[in-house]
């Protein structure tokens, strides 16, 4: 299995509610961030493991709406973003 780093524009509710559609998310999304916000919508990144940047979106696309895909990385298994900025420990997801 590959892991992706992935971000998007997702759009958001009044509320400016980014939250997922469905939960709790699968383990093959471990952890997700909400990186910047706009008026018209959420910057999310979320590290993902698919075997293809396809299936990456296919995934995404179950739990959100994504608006604009923002990138699609492939990462090293096991990498996780800079903990500074993505706090593995703070971030929303199943483990």
């Amino acid at each position: 299995m590959k892991r992706w780093w992935v971000s998007w524009w997702e759009p958001v509710n009044e509320d400016g509610d980014y939250r997922p559609m469905k939960w709790p998310l699968p383990p093959e999304i471990p952890k997700y961030w909400n990186s910047a916000t706009a008026s018209f919508g959420a910057g999310l990144c979320a590290v993902v493991d698919a075997p293809s940047e396809e299936e990456v979106k296919k995934l995404i696309e179950q739990y959100w709406k994504p608006a604009e895909w923002r990138f699609c990385n492939e990462v090293e298994p096991g990498w996780r973003p800079e903990p500074t900025r993505f706090p593995w420990d703070k971030a929303a997801g199943p483990g």
